[in-house]
């Protein structure tokens, strides 16, 4: 009979302990997805402020020379 105890105890134990385990892996991908997603946000945002300054550039040029430029 207290084997019985022991060995319930010790299942128990033992599927909480690969729970956190888990968890802990879960919560370290969600750390890199974040750190990933984060970077890619950053290189997005200095893409845009490039298109930003190469279109001001180009509509300074087209209004120095009196061109007009196409639109698409």
């Amino acid at each position: 009979m207290p084997w019985n105890i022991l060995a319930a105890v010790t299942l128990a134990t033992a599927g909480l302990l690969v729970l956190g385990v888990l968890g802990l892996r879960a919560w370290a991908e969600a750390q890199r997805l974040s750190r990933t997603l984060d970077a890619c946000a950053r290189r997005l945002a200095g893409s845009g402020r490039d298109v930003e300054r190469s279109a001001e550039q180009l509509a300074r040029q087209a209004a120095f020379t009196g061109a007009q430029v196409r639109r698409p």
